[in-house]
């Protein structure tokens, strides 16, 4: 392919400008991205070309720094010697900036942009050896890595990060395929490969002496990840989870209802899990806005594999729960831990699940949450987060 080969410092932060031609004017079937690299010092303007833009039948959005992800630059990349390119180009040109297409068939980004005032905190990420995860780091203090579960992503823990990164330091991750996270090829979005990555990010960030919290399929992940690293782990708090076989005829039924074709087309096209599941028990407690955020993650059938691989590993991942059912109690049964449980939940119900807790760990803290159904860090985050301040001082 010939082009404009142009060089760039690999420490720029990264933009993207994602360019949608009209169908008519560029034959083009779908859109393109566009990655643009440039300095912290320089603002990159596509304004002054913007009748050129226009011009082309070009859509432009612009994501300022920190805002959203791209991949990764190479020290030099090539531009096609394309026409309808030529204003974005002009444009980053004048700019100092650099440009490189890419196909949507790759690598999945999540081209959403969380609402500040509601999810106020700072993007960062790790290249994992699968796919890039997105995770929030915020505050200085004791360690608390946040687990979510299935439709959920770190959205889920914000109102528990804001109100104790003044005193903790508080990492909230998004699997991949949930979240901003990448959706990459080949991944098989098993609890296992979910349970490595976590692994991977705990190692990257040298995490010692923290407190884990899961909830939901964030249990089994997070207590997978950790029971080979348990003598960093300082503590856990556990919520509306389990960490053995899940035998409940109602919940194996959901499994195998869920991953039929019917019901994984409807997960895919319909977004049944974020709308018929998740909004089904949180609309009343979510604003509009907040309601989006969990459904704009989850925008396109591309983008919810993950998503529905999630019920059928309610069974599918039995070894890995059946292993988790032994290693949890005899490598971590000695840890503080907290358990926040919603009294209401519908899915992992209190009468059979707290017991099987009481007899896994010797130092054991419950906080019943007597109104809460499952999603307890939506009905009751100010509970939670005292709890976590006693229990973790």
């Amino acid at each position: 392919m010939t082009g404009w080969q142009l060089a760039v410092p690999a420490v720029w932060p990264l933009h993207r400008v994602i360019v949608q031609f009209d169908e008519g004017s560029s034959g083009l079937k779908q859109p393109l991205s566009i990655a643009v690299a440039q300095p912290r010092s320089t603002a990159f303007d596509v304004t002054s070309n913007v009748e050129a833009v226009r011009a082309v039948g070009t859509r432009v959005v612009v994501f300022p720094e920190g805002s959203l992800t791209g991949y990764e630059l190479d020290a030099e990349l090539v531009v096609p010697e394309d026409e309808r390119l030529a204003p974005i180009v002009a444009a980053c040109a004048e700019t100092g900036t650099l440009c490189s297409p890419y196909p949507r068939e790759g690598p999945m980004l999540i081209d959403f942009v969380p609402d500040g005032n509601l999810y106020p905190f700072e993007s960062c990420w790790f290249d994992s050896s699968v796919g890039r995860v997105h995770y929030i780091d915020e505050g200085t203090g004791p360690t608390i890595l946040f687990c979510h579960g299935a439709p959920a992503w770190s959205f889920l823990y914000r109102h528990i990060v804001k109100d104790l990164r003044d005193r903790y330091r508080c990492v909230a991750v998004d699997y991949l395929g949930f979240g901003l996270s990448e959706r990459p090829a080949g991944f098989g979005y098993t609890i296992a490969e979910h349970t490595a990555v976590l692994g991977e990010l705990i190692d990257h960030l040298q995490l010692d002496d923290f407190v884990l919290m899961g909830h939901d399929w964030g249990g089994p992940i997070g207590l997978g990840a950790v029971t080979a690293r348990a003598d960093r782990v300082r503590g856990l708090v556990l919520g509306n989870t389990v960490f053995w076989p899940i035998e409940a005829m109602a919940n194996r039924a959901f499994s195998v209802i869920m991953g039929s074709r019917p019901m994984q087309r409807r997960i895919l096209q319909q977004n049944f899990l974020v709308e018929r599941v998740l909004l089904a028990e949180l609309g009343r407690k979510l604003t509009a806005a907040e309601a989006e955020h969990y459904r704009a993650v989850q925008p396109t059938a591309e983008a919810r594999r993950g998503l529905a691989m999630m019920p059928k590993e309610i069974r599918a991942a039995r070894p890995l729960l059946d292993q988790l059912a032994r290693d949890v109690p005899a490598q971590l049964g000695d840890r503080p831990t907290l358990l926040v449980w919603g009294m209401q939940d519908m899915v992992f119900r209190p009468n059979t699940s707290i017991p099987r807790m009481r007899a896994a760990f010797t130092d054991l803290d419950i906080v019943e949450l007597p109104d809460a159904r499952h999603f307890i860090q939506e009905h009751t985050p100010d509970a939670i987060t005292a709890a976590i301040a006693k229990r973790f001082p």
